[in-house]
């Protein structure tokens, strides 16, 4: 019979591990082996070196050693007062008897009379004293991640590498042959915080790109977010814009950071940024938080717009960063980034780069450039040239950050979203308008912004190519910064080493090369308000003397298929034609997703096995029906089974 490559994959799977176990058994069980044979070559060297009596006689050397050994039977005692009783007890005793040994080897050689049955049997019990405290207690370690994993309807997966530091614990797990796959277990993090007791979301689990059967899953036990932290300066005053932009700090204390510029040498492309949040989600002070860190490095020129709020929103920056404020004067800067995008590329060309460096900036006096656009939907424009700006910006030393409320199609175009790389997601209303930037590996990942809403200023996630994708999914919070702005602004204007903007760049957008405050209007600078005219209807208001025809419709006739006049009669309504509706709220809309879920009741289902106009009738999208599903898992109302390849399979509880 012919062996297949099935067989020998598996007689190599078979072997492969065959052979690490064996060497995961020596590795655990051969220490306390080594320690009994140094500890016996210990003491022959402690008799040949006390031979000669006239150096260290035996009378001294043997009260010397048993005190030394006392003290540190005492100290193996006492130095982990976190381990059990008698663990701390063994530890004791297994001092003792070595101290014991060399006392011994003191006076007596370990080769003459009984010593060597003594050592024999000392070392072989000692030894296999730990031995058997190693196989006891990882067996009993196994079958606690079994009866986990078992609880949590994952049974098989093993836990491989743990890393435990304070607040956070990774483990590197392992998937078994089978069906298992790592978003089966992605999608069972709820009944794991359940079993181990933690509270939700405190397990996350992220895919190895490399191996589809490997997974790791983190777990931070106490959510650190609740509290935010004080503003604590900007991190590298006088750096590059090269060194990271400290945001704020993760729910594992490690500083949340970015990175605008790219770097060729670790294939990292520059940061086009999406910013999304709902009102009241801490944009804003999370905004304030990267403008000063930006605004103290010396090779970088900050262009901050906002159509809407003015010097409600740039009052920290005024006249300390180049600012832009008006719809108009807003779009208009906009529109001339092309311009600058050109001039600046072609400049880097000629200076022989491919791309920024921070050369270009202590060399040729280039330096790089942040648009940031607050409202950024009433900005960009159409989407052609929004797609078309963003593209060509990346290579020119130009990052882009485009700051809304809520990033749907109606206010940036897909194209344009797909060039934003990096997002910065803020509490959201519901996981659909976290999906609209957040990609489904992250979401997939644990990336849940609504879990927040407005109810955590500053809680947000920073999904971007410079970190692991283990990492994205791993929340952070920006600093407090209500009472810092006083602060924050006196250290933009103690920073003297921001450059002046190029006078090449200042004359293509029309901004000055340095940025100036606004200067305040006394009452007589302000211009007079005209008053409207005093009527009531339009009859009475004045026809403006120059004109004396007819308004000329552009284009001809708006309508030219209807028949008649203004004294044609119109037709009746027709009781039968479909109205536009509004959107469901969302306690309709999921009263409407569970009368849904009712109709598939007794089988199982997934979202594509939900009546094919929900959306429609919701006025969401799946992604939003995806969510509220995974929702109703977690609160019991339904269960995840598996997965059919492309959706959570569910099962109606009760």
């Amino acid at each position: 019979m012919t062996t297949t490559a099935i067989d020998v994959a598996a007689h190599e799977r078979h072997s492969s591990s065959l052979g690490a176990h064996v060497t995961r058994a020596v590795v655990n069980l051969a220490p306390p082996w080594l320690a009994a044979a140094a500890a016996w070559g210990m003491g022959a060297a402690t008799n040949l070196a006390l031979a000669d009596q006239a150096v260290v006689p035996t009378a001294v050397a043997t009260p010397v050693i048993a005190a030394t050994g006392v003290g540190l039977a005492w100290l193996a005692k006492a130095a982990a007062p976190s381990r059990a009783t008698l663990t701390r007890w063994h530890s004791a005793a297994t001092v003792g008897v070595f101290t014991a040994w060399e006392c011994a080897c003191a006076i007596t050689a370990p080769w003459d009379g009984v010593m060597p049955l003594v050592s024999g049997y000392a070392g072989v019990l000692v030894a296999l004293s730990w031995n058997i405290r190693r196989l006891v207690r990882g067996s009993n370690q196994e079958g606690a991640q079994d009866g986990i994993f078992e609880a949590a309807k994952l049974a098989g997966l093993q836990m491989r590498k743990v890393e435990i530091d304070p607040n956070r614990v990774e483990a590197q797990l392992q998937l078994p042959a089978g069906p298992m796959t790592v978003k089966d277990v992605q999608g069972a993090t709820p009944l794991l915080d359940k079993a181990l007791g933690l509270r939700p979301g405190a397990t996350r689990v992220a895919g190895d790109p490399d191996h589809a059967g490997r997974a790791t899953m983190t777990i931070v036990p106490r959510d650190v977010l609740t509290t935010p932290q004080p503003w604590a300066g900007p991190s590298y005053v006088g750096g590059s814009i090269t060194q990271p932009l400290v945001l704020g700090t993760h729910e594992d204390q490690q500083p949340m950071e970015l990175i605008l510029p790219g770097d060729r040498s670790k294939q990292r492309i520059s940061v086009h940024m999406a910013i999304s949040g709902q009102s009241g989600a801490g944009k804003s002070h999370g905004a304030e938080v990267a403008w000063v860190e930006i605004g103290t490095r010396y090779d970088v020129v900050t262009i901050i717009m906002d159509p809407v709020k003015g010097t409600q929103s740039l009052g920290l920056v005024e006249g300390l960063l180049h600012t832009v404020d008006g719809q108009a004067e807003c779009s208009e800067v906009w529109a001339k980034l092309p311009d600058l995008i050109s001039e600046q590329a072609d400049r880097l060309g000629r200076a022989g780069f491919k791309e920024w460096e921070p050369e270009a900036w202590t060399k040729h006096g280039i330096p790089y450039f942040v648009v940031w656009v607050e409202e950024a939907a009433r900005v960009i424009g159409d989407a052609k040239s929004t797609v078309a700006i963003l593209q060509a910006a990346r290579s020119a030393g130009i990052s882009i950050v485009l700051s809304l409320q809520r990033a749907s199609h109606k206010q940036i175009d897909t194209d344009a979203r797909a060039q934003l790389n990096t997002t910065w997601c803020f509490g959201v209303q519901d996981v659909q308008d976290a999906a609209f930037l957040v990609s489904d590996e992250a979401m997939d990942a644990g990336v849940r912004p609504d879990k927040w809403g407005a109810r955590m200023p500053g809680c947000s996630y920073l999904v971007w190519g410079g970190v692991p994708e283990s990492r994205w999914p791993v929340a952070g919070r920006t600093p407090d910064t209500r009472t810092m702005e006083a602060a924050m602004r006196a250290t933009l204007e103690a920073y003297q080493g921001r450059p002046a903007m190029p006078q090449y760049a200042a004359d293509i957008l029309g901004l000055a090369g340095r940025p100036s405050a606004p200067v305040a209007m006394t009452a007589d600078q302000r211009p007079a308000v005209r008053k409207p005219a005093e009527s009531d209807n339009l009859d009475s208001m004045p026809i403006p003397a120059d004109v004396d025809e007819p308004v000329d419709v552009p284009g001809g006739d708006p309508e030219p298929e209807l028949v008649g006049d203004a004294d044609t009669e119109l037709p009746d309504d027709d009781p039968d034609m479909p109205l536009p509706v509004g959107r469901p709220g969302r306690t309709e809309a999921l009263q409407m997703l569970r009368d849904a879920v009712a109709t598939v009741a007794g089988r199982d289902f997934t979202v594509r096995d939900l009546p094919g106009d929900l959306e429609e009738r919701l006025n969401r999208g799946r992604s939003w029906v995806s969510g509220e599903l995974a929702r109703m898992a977690e609160a019991g109302e339904l269960k995840s089974v598996g997965e059919d390849g492309r959706a959570t399979v569910y099962r109606v509880v009760g």
